[in-house]
């Protein structure tokens, strides 16, 4: 996960978690798997794949609005 994190420059938090977190935020199907996390601790967006830059800025920024 560290080469591909530095390769493509990542600046956010990555977690590496078990089958228990997995199935705790619906199960993970394909990888990378991304979810966005609203400031109450719940699941605002999930994207599955690779995902444009602009599709997490423009969930990041509904969030914070």
């Amino acid at each position: 996960m560290k080469p591909y994190i530095q390769d493509k420059q990542v600046n956010y938090r990555v977690v590496v978690g078990t089958e228990e977190v997995s199935q705790k935020y619906g199960g993970v199907e394909s990888l990378p798997s991304t979810f966005i996390i609203d400031r109450q601790g719940r699941i605002a967006s999930v994207h599955i794949g690779l995902q444009p830059k602009s599709a997490f800025e423009d969930d990041i920024k509904a969030l914070l609005r």
